[in-house]
C-alpha cells in the first residue's frame, strides 16, 4: 500500500498522484480532494507559476486534445498559438462562437466569417480596423464604404465618379446601368469657337462637296472672308465682283421684255472714276435668235458730268437691238441703261472693269 506523503504548504487547486488516484487541494475546504470524484468541486483553479501540460494529444475538436475547457477560457495576456486556431461559427459545429480580441496578429489561418467591429479609419498601410502585412486575395466581391487607395493614391471607381466627377463644359457624364459610368464630349464649333477662335495650325476640310451656288460646297461662309496671303483655286472662281488694289472687275444680268429705258448695272460715284464695259444682248432662243456685243468708255468728273462712248459694236443679221446711256441722280449713284429698239424678250450680260477714284 503506498504512502500518503501529501505536500505540505499546498495551493488552491494543486494536484497530487498516487497510484491511479489524482487528489487535489482545495482551499475552502482546507483538504485534498479526490480529483475524480464527480461530486466534489473544485471552486477555483490557482497557479501562481507556469502550468506546464506535456502530453502532446492533438486537437481536433473542442472536445479533443491536451487541455480541455468545457466552459469559456479568460486570458489576460497574449495568447500564440503554433498551430491553426478554429472557431466554430453559426451554421459550423453544434453552437455559434466569435473571436473577440484587440489585435489578432496571424502569419497565417484560416476563418470562416472574420467580423471586425473596430472603427478605426485607415489613414495608411500601418492603419485601420484590420492590418495585413502581405497580400490579400479575394475570391468573391470586395465592398468599400470609403475610399479606396493603391499605390498612396486615390483610386476612382464607378461609385466615387458619381461623388467626387462633376461634368465641365461640353462634358456630360451619365450612370449607365449599375456599373458604368459614361463621359461624354457634346461640344460643338459653335461651343469651341465661343472659349477661342484662333489657332497657329493648318486647318483641313477633307469634305469633297464641290460648289455651285453661294449655299453649296465643302466650307460654306454667310460673311465675307479676309485673306492676307495668295490664294490658288483650281476650278473656277464665280464672283459679282472682283476688286484688285485699284480696279474691280463686276458682272450683271438683266432681263429685258419692254422697249423702256432700263438700268442694266450701277456703282457708287464715290467708288470709281472711269469704267470699261463689255455687254452682251441675247434675243431670243433657236435659229432665229439676234446677238449683240457691245464695247463701252466711261468717265465721271468731280462735277458729276459723265462721259460716255461707244467704240465697238457687233450684231447678227437683226443689226443694233438697242442704245446706251448714263447718268447721275440725287443718290449720286452712277447707272448705265439700255434702250431696246423692240419689245422681245432680251437677256443682257454686263461685264464691268472699273479703276478706282
Amino acid at each position: 500500500m503506498a504512502l500518503l506523503n501529501f505536500p505540505t504548504n499546498p495551493t488552491n487547486g494543486q494536484l497530487y498522484t498516487i497510484g491511479t488516484n489524482t487528489w487535489v487541494w482545495n482551499a475552502t475546504l482546507n483538504a485534498w480532494v479526490k480529483y475524480n470524484n464527480p461530486v466534489q468541486t473544485i471552486p477555483i483553479l490557482t497557479v501562481t507559476n507556469s502550468l506546464v501540460v506535456t502530453t502532446s494529444t492533438q486537437s481536433t475538436s473542442s472536445t479533443t486534445g491536451a487541455v480541455i475547457v468545457t466552459g469559456g477560457v479568460g486570458i489576460g495576456g497574449n495568447l500564440n498559438v503554433a498551430g491553426n486556431l478554429s472557431v466554430a461559427s453559426a451554421g459550423q459545429g453544434t453552437a455559434g462562437g466569435s473571436i473577440s480580441a484587440g489585435t489578432i496578429t496571424a502569419s497565417s489561418g484560416t476563418f470562416a466569417t472574420l467580423n471586425v467591429t473596430s472603427t478605426t479609419n485607415s489613414l495608411n498601410p500601418s492603419s485601420g480596423a484590420l492590418v495585413v502585412k502581405g497580400g490579400v486575395g479575394i475570391g468573391g466581391n470586395l465592398w468599400i464604404g470609403g475610399q479606396l487607395h493603391a499605390g498612396g493614391g486615390l483610386v476612382l471607381t464607378t461609385a466615387s465618379f458619381n461623388d467626387s466627377l462633376s461634368a465641365g463644359t461640353d462634358i456630360s457624364i451619365t450612370q449607365v446601368g449599375g456599373n458604368v459610368v459614361r463621359i461624354s464630349n457634346t461640344s460643338t464649333l459653335q461651343t469651341v469657337t465661343t472659349r477661342g477662335n484662333t489657332t497657329d495650325k493648318q486647318i483641313k476640310f477633307t469634305n469633297t462637296a464641290n460648289s455651285t451656288s453661294t449655299t453649296t460646297g465643302a466650307i460654306l461662309v454667310t460673311g465675307g472672308i479676309a485673306v492676307n496671303k495668295d490664294v490658288y483655286v483650281k476650278g473656277n472662281v464665280y464672283a459679282s465682283n472682283l476688286l484688285l488694289v485699284s480696279a474691280m472687275f463686276a458682272s450683271n444680268q438683266v432681263s429685258v421684255n419692254t422697249t423702256a429705258t432700263t438700268v442694266i448695272d450701277s456703282y457708287a460715284l464715290s467708288s470709281f472714276r472711269s469704267a470699261k464695259y463689255i455687254i452682251q444682248v441675247d434675243d431670243g432662243v433657236g435659229a432665229m435668235a439676234n446677238f449683240e456685243v457691245v464695247e463701252l468708255l466711261m468717265m465721271v468728273d468731280n462735277a458729276g458730268n459723265i462721259y460716255i462712248t461707244e467704240y465697238g459694236r457687233l450684231t447678227t443679221g437683226a443689226g443694233s437691238l438697242g442704245d446706251y446711256s448714263a447718268d447721275i441722280q440725287g443718290d449720286n449713284i452712277v447707272r448705265l441703261y439700255i434702250t431696246p429698239f423692240a419689245a422681245t424678250s432680251k437677256i443682257v450680260n454686263v461685264v464691268r472693269t472699273a479703276l478706282v477714284v
